[in-house]
């Protein structure tokens, strides 16, 4: 994740991945982050810039 400050905003950058079986729920996935983030700060600006469907996704390796 990256955030730039510009001006009155921050922008938070960042690309997500996130199971093939949620694919259907994309955009309410991206709603609720934004719509989180900029709970906490409203000065956030949230820009998801890739999104990324596995098969099979596990945070072990």
């Amino acid at each position: 994740m990256m955030s730039l400050w510009r001006g009155s905003f921050i922008n938070v950058a960042f690309d997500m991945v996130y199971p093939a079986e949620l694919q259907k729920r994309e955009e309410e996935i991206c709603k609720d982050i934004a719509d989180r983030l900029e709970s906490e700060n409203p000065r956030c600006h949230t820009i998801i810039k890739g999104i990324i469907r596995r098969g099979r996704f596990s945070l072990r390796r």
